[in-house]
């Protein structure tokens, strides 16, 4: 078992804990914050992943790649406007809600900013997406590799422990046993309007089929997965 428990842009951004240790004249302004939104979301319209990679900052930068970016605002829905909800300063970061309108609905995503205007994590929730389209979505981006954009659609608690080298390392722990992935064939919703939504994946893979479970809370963030690394399903 896999369980993400411990502790997701469509679009493409990792978060440090928030701890006590900076002083407030650490925290990124107001406007600092804003204008980080700002960048990202023209950014994001105009598809210019140069201009989205020079935002990150962190492990955030230290994790993704150019090509990596590029290749997710390729297969990511145009963003067709967007706006600030609110931005509030924590104690060494500030946080900012947008709303975005794209392509395939509307999405609300979360950003962490660092002093210096870099954006270090991020997370997208309750999208008006429906649970299941969410969790395929999630299975079928660590099938093909693309953990940055599996790791957004985690909920921003878990985004920390959950590093794309470490997603990387689970994937390949399955694949070891199942063989390569090679598609999802089905998603049954089991459960879902609840705190705790739970989304059945079955997949393809070089060994036969494997059903993945995903859970998911009440803004359609991912909080759990089990991979069947103990038990042959099928």
């Amino acid at each position: 078992m896999f369980s993400l428990r411990r502790s997701a842009l469509a679009l493409l951004l990792a978060l440090t804990p928030l701890l006590p240790t900076a002083t407030l004249a650490q925290v990124p302004s107001e406007d600092v914050s804003r204008g980080t939104a700002q960048k990202l979301l023209e950014a994001l319209q105009k598809q210019d992943a140069d201009g989205v990679f020079a935002l990150f900052g962190g492990s955030l930068g230290r994790q993704a790649s150019l090509e990596r970016v590029r290749e997710r605002l390729k297969a990511a829905p145009r963003v067709l406007e967007g706006s600030v909800r609110q931005v509030v300063r924590g104690l060494d970061t500030g946080i900012v809600d947008m709303t975005l309108r794209t392509e395939r609905g509307v999405e609300f995503l979360r950003l962490v900013v660092n002093p210096e205007g870099k954006l270090i994590g991020y997370e997208v929730g309750n999208t008006t997406e429906p649970v299941d389209e969410v969790a395929q979505q999630f299975i079928n981006d660590l099938g093909r590799g693309r953990w940055l954009a599996a790791r957004s659609q985690l909920v921003l608690s878990l985004q920390d422990t959950f590093t794309t080298s470490y997603l990387a390392q689970r994937w390949g722990d399955l694949q070891r046993r199942t063989g390569p992935f090679r598609s999802i064939d089905s998603v049954v919703t089991a459960s879902s309007g609840g705190d705790q939504q739970l989304v059945l994946v079955n997949a393809s893979f070089a060994r036969g089929p494997v059903t993945i479970y995903v859970i998911l809370d009440d803004r359609n963030r991912v909080t759990g997965v089990d991979f069947p690394l103990d038990r042959r399903d099928g």
